[in-house]
């Protein structure tokens, strides 16, 4: 029998990761696509030299380093070139997730992917939960100005979207002790399946 394998999305700031921790606290393998992503632009992996062929050295530190601050100027101002970046990672992040789900573990799989759906990551899924919070939580948690916080959601599919796609919504509106008490019911929902 495979691994189940649990998405975990939602809109910048939501708490999908802070969800996807409890989650692993429950006996999960947490898998974190915007770490695979950045993984995946190191030197020597295999998406270094693909990102950097489309967009330059300037975007490298003096060691050879993609600079995450520089790329995220670039790309979170220009949707072209967002676009272009995805074209590259996507398929790099979802052939990592594939293969790794695939090694079979005790317990199951969390897949925590903002873009879990636009990626197509979804596909991989067994359940797919999206995480819902207030506007005033979100711009409480997210170091980032309103401008710029906007910004992002923008590049994202709205809330609404990623309510309907979803098998359950949790509302991270509360304490953390009642995210993790949610992260608890689900797990056990999912390993009862």
């Amino acid at each position: 029998m495979s691994t189940p394998v649990i998405g975990v999305t939602g809109s910048i700031g939501s708490g999908k990761t802070t969800l996807s921790k409890f989650l692993a606290d429950e006996g999960g393998y947490h898998l974190n696509a915007d770490t695979i992503a950045r993984d995946m632009m190191l030197p020597g992996q295999s998406g270094y030299d693909l990102v950097l062929d489309q967009f330059g050295n300037y975007i490298t530190d003096s060691k050879g380093y993609i600079e995450p601050a520089i790329l995220a100027d670039l790309v979170f101002t220009k949707p072209d070139e967002l676009r272009k970046l995805e074209a590259i990672l996507h398929p790099l992040v979802f052939d990592f997730i594939e293969q790794t789900i695939h090694l079979s573990q005790e317990g199951f799989y969390i897949v925590d992917a903002p873009l879990l759906f636009e990626a197509g990551i979804d596909k991989l899924c067994d359940w797919t939960v999206c995480v819902v919070s207030s506007p005033d939580l979100i711009s409480q948690r997210v170091e980032m100005t309103e401008t710029e916080l906007e910004r992002r959601r923008r590049l994202q599919w709205p809330e609404d979207k990623k309510v309907r796609q979803a098998n359950e919504v949790i509302d991270n509106s509360g304490s953390l002790e009642h995210l993790q008490e949610k992260a608890a019911k689900l797990a056990g929902k999912l390993l009862s399946v």
